[in-house]
């Protein structure tokens, strides 16, 4: 017998083979299209939805704090301009080594100090104290100032005039200083060894009350100042 034969027209098997896996290839395209398409599609979105915040501007230095901002130290002076322009008061840490002058100015390698306010008496002194005892009052209270400041660090503020540039010469700057936080012109006066001049607040004036009453220092002969030698060369 003779097997059955195909219809006329009908298409051989092979080329029906052909086309169902040219169709499965041509859905997995495009599925695999569609699929890369979704995922693109995402990753721009995730992009666009990180916003990179802007770098802030740098502070300007006029208003960068200063609350936290340490006096200038002198190691010894540095030399910088202490001019009183726009009322500018400068205050300053300075080290030693010190040299007492008089009971109210002092010096390091290269600028004097003077205290407002106050005087101490001339360097070589002799003061006339208890039973007309002579004694060196000059000396004393010069010892007195390096007692002190000794080993310490006076935080001065400049209240009048223009510092110099020389060890010896104050010019006609004026400071006031403490020392632990104590006023050094007032430790001076309360200790008899300086009085003030033109301070008269009412610490200073108390300070000098309890100098006088207790005889210290200079108030011991009432500041009788008999004899200033000069100074040796």
């Amino acid at each position: 017998m003779r097997g059955k034969e195909p219809s006329p027209g009908a298409a051989p098997p092979q080329w029906r083979s052909l086309a169902i896996t040219g169709a499965i290839t041509l859905l997995l395209a495009a599925c695999g299209l569609i699929a890369y398409s979704v995922h693109a599609a995402r990753q721009r979105d995730r992009q666009e939805a990180i916003v990179v915040p802007p770098a802030p501007a740098p502070m300007p230095a006029s208003e960068t704090s200063s609350d936290n901002a340490e006096p200038a130290r002198l190691t010894p002076y540095s030399g910088r301009d202490f001019g009183m322009r726009s009322g500018f008061r400068p205050s300053v840490v300075v080290t030693g080594p010190f040299e007492p002058i008089q009971a109210h100015v002092f010096t390091t390698e290269t600028r004097a100090f003077v205290l407002d306010g106050i005087e101490g008496p001339p360097a070589t002194a002799i003061c006339l104290g208890d039973e007309k005892r002579l004694w060196a009052c000059g000396l004393q209270s010069r010892a007195a100032l390096i007692g002190l400041i000794r080993d310490r660090e006076p935080l001065c503020q400049l209240v009048s005039g223009k510092p110099a540039n020389k060890p010896r010469d104050p010019g006609t700057g004026l400071w006031n200083c403490t020392v632990d936080g104590a006023d050094l012109a007032l430790r001076l006066v309360d200790g008899g060894w300086a009085r003030p001049t033109s301070r008269n607040d009412s610490a200073i004036l108390a300070a000098l009350g309890r100098a006088k009453e207790a005889r210290r220092g200079l108030w011991e002969g009432a500041w009788d100042i008999v004899r200033v030698p000069p100074v040796a060369p």
